[in-house]
């Protein structure tokens, strides 16, 4: 479909296959838990679609939210699933979103990959009340923008325009830029 339409697709790994029926990540010891399981439909993938020109990257964890997911995932799990991948399929890039959840103030800290089919990336949900009016327990009034709205958390409204916007995204512009990486 998307060679049809020549567009690039990027998949990603939804909650629903994240966790299984189980709340274990991983562990080494068993050889178990959820990890294992998203490792091994990425392989398929990579085996089955590697190679295809409209596959621009995959996702596999992209809002790292339960703790058993950041504790291994960013020290040493992500590299290990980039090797596995690669020696499927070295052409795709690889995203990775630090956790926990969305905020691109997890770029703050971040120590980058030394692989240059890596792409950072975050989900943009700012302003929150913004992005998110409408739905059930967010703001049923409609918002301007630009205009005042909360970020996330309902403690003071700001002023949301094109320089907050840039100013909210500066923290992962500035890693990238700093290390050269790319930003998705």
């Amino acid at each position: 479909y998307a060679a049809k339409y020549d567009m690039q697709v990027i998949l990603f790994t939804n909650k629903e296959i994240r966790g299984g029926k189980t709340g274990i990540f991983y562990d080494e010891k068993k050889k178990k838990g959820y990890y294992f399981e998203i490792l091994n439909i990425w392989k398929y993938i990579a085996k089955k679609y590697g190679s295809h020109p409209n596959l621009l990257a995959i996702d596999p964890l992209g809002e790292p939210v339960p703790k058993i997911e950041l504790e291994k995932w960013s020290d040493y799990l992500f590299e290990e699933f980039i090797a596995e991948i690669q020696t499927i399929d070295k052409e795709t890039f690889i995203m990775y979103a630090p956790g926990p959840r969305w905020r691109n103030d997890n770029f703050k800290d971040l120590k980058p990959f030394d692989n240059e089919k890596v792409v950072y990336t975050f989900h943009f949900y700012y302003p929150f009340e913004y992005t998110h009016q409408g739905l059930k327990n967010h703001s049923q009034k409609p918002i301007e923008y630009p205009g005042y709205a909360f970020s996330t958390f309902k403690r003071d409204k700001i002023y949301w325009d094109k320089i907050q916007m840039k100013n909210y995204l500066r923290v992962a512009i500035d890693f990238c830029n700093k290390y050269d990486k790319k930003l998705f």
